[in-house]
């Protein structure tokens, strides 16, 4: 269950941006999980091993809260590997493509995940 609600919740990161140097192990020393090389040599201009504090926005949509962040996912364009690894297994794949098929669907279990998570992490469980 704690899985499903990452994963969900991950999908907060369809909006924002990450410092350059927080993804520099997967695109210069390329030692993990997947990322479309042509996408990655796209990412080497704008992020230069010399600026790891550049900013780079976290999907294709930055700045809209959609499910595009699950699309980059799936076409091997996620930038941080916490999120490639979450949806490296068969139920994230599912829940992914589901994010990417059906917005609603999509808005109502990030929201659910975001609820359950404020229980979880407020000092009186409530």
């Amino acid at each position: 269950m704690v899985h499903d609600y990452a994963r969900s919740n991950a999908g907060g990161h369809s909006i924002g941006q990450v410092h350059c140097g927080v993804f520099f192990d997967r695109l210069y020393d390329f030692q993990g999980l997947n990322m479309d090389p042509e996408f990655a040599d796209m990412l080497k201009d704008p992020c230069p091993q010399t600026k790891p504090f550049g900013f780079m926005a976290l999907d294709a949509t930055n700045g809209t809260f959609d499910s595009a962040y699950y699309l980059d996912l799936l076409t091997s364009k996620g930038l941080l590997e916490l999120d490639v690894a979450l949806f490296s297994d068969l139920l994230g794949l599912e829940n992914a493509m589901k994010a990417v098929q059906d917005r609603i669907a999509f808005l109502n279990e990030y929201t659910l995940a975001w609820n359950n998570a404020t229980v979880l992490w407020s000092p009186d469980g409530r």
